[in-house]
This record gives C-alpha cells, sequence and structure tokens, in this order.
C-alpha cells in the first residue's frame, strides 16, 4: 500500500529492514530472522487494515471501528484471564490489555460517540493503576496546547491546578498520582526498570555501531541477567542493542515525524488534533515505559503501530 512508504510509516519500514540485515551479526540467526519477518508481516497487515479502512468509511466510523476493536480486545482479554486465574480475577479485571487499551485512551475520551465504549475504556485505563498510564495521560495532556483556546485555557487550569496542590502537599501529591502503589518516588521505584535500563546502556556501549542481532541480542543480555524479562521495557535501548545507533535513530524518527503529522494543518478540528497528538504521547510514553516497538511483536507494538498509521492515513 502507499501508505507504507509514507512519514511515519516508511521509519518503521526501514528500521525492520535493518532487523533482517541484523542476521549477519545475530547470535541467533534464526531467531533475529524470525522476528523481523513477523514484524514485518504485522505492519504489512494494519498499514493494509487501515488504509481499507479510510477509503470506505468515513473518518468517524474509523474511529469506532477502532474503538469495537479494543473493547473487543478487552473481552477477549478478560476471557483469557480468566482461563488462567478464575472467576475471582472478575472482582478487579482492569489489568486486562493494560498495554493495548491506553492507547485508545484519548479518542474514547474527545472523538468516539458511543458513550458505553468511551467509559469502558476510561475505566480500564484508570483503574489498571498502572503508573506507566498515569504517566501516559499526564504528559497526554500537554496535546490541549495544540488545541483551541478552550483545551489551551483548560491546559493552563490543569497546570495551575497541580501547581497549587504540590505547593500545599508536596510530594504527597505524586504518591497518589504518577507514583501510586510505591513506596517512595523517583527512578529507584519503577518496578526494577532502573536495572534493566542500567545493564542495557552499559552493554549498548560495548557494541554500540550495530548491536547484537534483533531479539537476540536482547534475549542473549536479559536473560542471563533477570528471571521472566523478555524486553529491556524501553524501544530505544530494544533498538540500541538489537540494531545500534541507527535503529534507535530510525524509530526516533518514527515517532517524530508521527508527532508531526498529528499537529501538522491536516486536522482542522481542534479536538481531532488534540485527540491525535495526545495519543501520540501516550504511545511514546508506554513504548518508553514497556514492551513494545523496538523489541518483537508483545505487548503495545500492535496498538502503538495501528494508532499511528490510523493516525498518518
Amino acid at each position: 500500500p502507499d501508505l507504507l512508504f509514507k512519514s511515519p510509516q516508511k521509519y518503521l519500514l526501514l528500521y525492520i529492514l535493518l532487523c533482517f540485515a541484523s542476521m549477519i551479526w545475530s547470535s541467533d540467526i534464526y531467531m533475529t530472522g524470525y522476528r523481523a519477518f513477523e514484524a514485518l508481516t504485522y505492519l504489512l497487515l494494519l498499514t493494509l487494515i487501515v488504509q481499507r479502512l479510510i477509503t470506505r468509511l468515513s473518518f468517524q466510523n474509523v474511529i469506532e471501528w477502532a474503538i469495537l476493536y479494543i473493547t473487543w480486545g478487552i473481552f477477549w482479554s478478560i476471557m483469557g484471564d480468566l482461563k488462567w486465574v478464575g472467576v475471582s480475577y472478575l472482582l478487579w479485571p482492569f489489568k486486562s490489555s493494560r498495554l493495548a487499551v491506553p492507547i485508545f485512551f484519548f479518542i474514547a475520551l474527545f472523538l468516539t460517540k458511543r458513550n458505553f465504549n468511551k467509559y469502558l475504556i476510561i475505566a480500564f485505563t484508570i483503574l489498571s493503576l498502572s503508573n506507566k498510564v498515569f504517566f501516559g495521560i499526564a504528559f497526554g495532556m500537554l496535546g490541549f496546547f495544540f488545541g483551541n483556546i478552550k483545551y489551551r485555557g483548560l491546559f493552563v487550569l490543569l497546570g495551575f491546578s497541580f501547581a497549587i496542590a504540590y505547593a500545599l502537599w508536596g510530594d504527597l501529591v505524586l504518591q497518589n498520582t504518577l507514583f501510586y502503589g510505591r513506596e517512595g518516588i523517583g527512578m529507584g521505584y519503577t518496578s526494577g526498570r532502573n536495572m534493566i535500563w542500567s545493564l542495557s546502556w552499559e552493554h549498548y556501549l560495548q557494541q554500540p555501531i550495530f548491536g547484537y542481532g534483533y531479539v537476540a541480542g536482547e534475549n542473549d543480555l536479559l536473560f542471563s541477567h533477570f528471571k521472566g524479562v523478555i524486553t529491556t521495557h524501553n524501544f530505544i535501548l530494544s533498538a540500541l542493542i538489537g540494531t545500534g545507533f541507527m535503529g534507535a535513530v530510525l524509530l526516533i524518527g518514527y515517532f517524530t515525524s508521527a508527532f508531526l503529522t498529528a499537529i501538522s494543518d491536516v486536522f482542522e478540528n481542534s479536538k481531532w488534533k488534540v485527540a491525535f497528538v495526545s495519543t501520540i504521547i501516550m504511545a511514546a510514553i508506554v513504548s518508553l515505559t514497556a514492551p513494545g516497538l523496538g523489541a518483537r511483536v508483545y505487548g503495545s507494538w500492535i496498538p502503538v503501530v495501528f494508532m499511528i498509521t490510523l493516525i498518518s492515513g
């Protein structure tokens, strides 16, 4: 599809081609090749789906399709968790699809006309009680700045409200919002991510130009130091370890291009622009803190690529 060769899609396509090239220096050529082929397949599939949607439906109906897709995803995620945990899971089912649902939070909040789906997605996003999601919502509100005077006024109001609350209660505000459920505030309270990131950066510096091979290099490092950790939980570090400096540049270019598309004059309606800019910011925050882009197709990979493809389409 034509969409595949336009920004920002072309950056992700080039990254995947670089992943294929990393088979040359990978410690496991079959693993690298298989995962690169998997990523290319999903990119082609998602691009084709979006292109079909935008040529056959109004953009409002494309949004409703996307909302229905993630609603259906929540249902099947709950069914899967019920199988493993049992009926008791229904007491608090909000952890289902918690790497996918937040990516749809702002389009649910601003764009869908289906109230049931809107409030379902909002509930599953907030009640997931995930710190990365709280950061995504907080930074995502920066998207309000790109709207009309109403949204900019709301942005200023929220900023002043937070500043006043912090002046009155200090770190207690952060402890009960962004760092909810943590024992303290700071990088030392990130569920071990700080250790993974530190180790990954030191490992990358030993071979910064080419990295160690897509997925295989990441597996070699993490499996030898941690139990049950399959990615660095950071798209930049995953790219650096797998494909070196150039891989990270391509993925940063992917998000940057998506952001520039969202703030461009393509979207004249202020509400749509706010929703899309905020969605790109949320996608970037989740990708910086959870499994997804840069690593194998898992976690937030599919929802992030789907939403960016939809916005750029």
